[in-house]
């Protein structure tokens, strides 16, 4: 996964596929609040310790709701989650490497 904070989309998406790293999802319902996305789910999952996964995967689906973000049919997150990361390639923020990379993380 990209360092950098993804959209919630981004974030369903890997949701979706079963890719997120469920311990940064706190860190990155903060930055959602702080970009002005806001709910009750969310403020939660702002809250939680990276140490609760069990806690962060239970409110993960209701915090996207609140960005007004589904989680999308498999096929669409894994267009999304590769468009995502064509842009990042794209636009300089991804090397070769870190591409190969994280698609080869996200294989195995």
């Amino acid at each position: 996964m990209p360092a950098e904070i993804p959209a919630p989309a981004a974030a369903a998406a890997w949701i979706a596929l079963d890719l997120s790293p469920t311990s940064d999802l706190p860190l990155w319902a903060a930055h959602w609040l702080a970009d002005g996305e806001d709910g009750e789910h969310l403020r939660h999952l702002a809250g939680l310790s990276r140490s609760e996964p069990r806690e962060i995967h239970d409110v993960q689906e209701a915090a996207l709701a609140d960005c007004r973000t589904p989680i999308p049919a498999v096929a669409d997150a894994a267009e999304a989650a590769f468009t995502h990361l064509a842009r990042l390639f794209l636009s300089g923020d991804l090397t070769e490497r870190g591409l190969l990379n994280d698609l080869h993380a996200d294989c195995v």
